[in-house]
This record gives structure tokens, sequence and C-alpha cells, in this order.
């Protein structure tokens, strides 16, 4: 995984399931817990939204979401995770995110390997780690 560049604009396209799974990841997250994370944003607002998605429904949904990013990206703790850093700036996040349930397991572990002090977790070694 490249890392962030503070100087580069990434332009990165999520679906409202991207964003659900992130969500979910980070409430899996034990250092995360009893943190005020913020709800994300209903999946519908009517029963309007959920037959036909209009160009109003879409406005106010990509509104609340980056509300949510901002949120997240304001804690000093979670906008260090590396999940969230990769939700925003690589383009395959589908492809690569891992189950919500066992990103929160594979950090509780390495939290209490010993000498583990700024080792970073690779998705992609646990990806493929998982796959087996």
């Amino acid at each position: 995984m490249s890392r962030y560049q503070p100087n580069k604009v990434y332009k990165v396209e999520r679906r409202y399931n991207d964003f659900k799974n992130l969500y979910l990841a980070l409430k899996e997250v034990d250092e995360y817990k009893g943190l005020s994370i913020p709800p994300l944003p209903d999946a519908v607002t009517s029963l309007t939204s959920l037959v036909k998605h209009d160009d109003a429904f879409l406005k106010e949904r990509k509104t609340n979401l980056n509300n949510f990013l901002r949120l997240i990206t304001a804690h000093p703790k979670i906008r260090l995770d590396e999940l969230l850093c990769k939700f925003l700036t690589q383009p395959d996040f589908e492809d690569a995110s891992i189950e919500p349930y066992m990103y929160g397991k594979v950090k509780r572990l390495l939290a209490h390997l010993p000498n583990t002090h700024g080792l970073r977790l690779d998705l992609d070694f646990v990806n493929t780690f998982l796959s087996f």
C-alpha cells in the first residue's frame, strides 16, 4: 500500500456500502470503543427515496456522508487509522478492504503482541491471510 502524501489531492469514488463497511470496521476496533464515532447517515430517508434516488436525495446523502467523514477525520485517534487512510486515498478500497469484524480482531491481536510498537497493519497481507 502506498503511503499517504499530505500535499497530494486524492480523488476516489465510494458507494454507500463502502461507507458502511468502514463504519462497521471502525466500531469493531477495541481502542476506539467508548469513543464518539458519529453514526452513519441512514441509507434511505423516505419511502420515495427507497423507490427512486432522485437528485435531491443524492445531494442530501452526499452532504451527510461528507459530514460523517469530516467528523471522523477530525478525531485525533481515528484520523490516523490505516483503514480510514486507505478509504480516503486508494481507488481499490472495495476490493482490498477486509471484513469489518476481522479488522477489529487483527488490530486487537497486534495490540497484544510484544515488540509491535510502530508496526503498521498491512491490509493487503491480512486479506491474503484471511483468504486461505
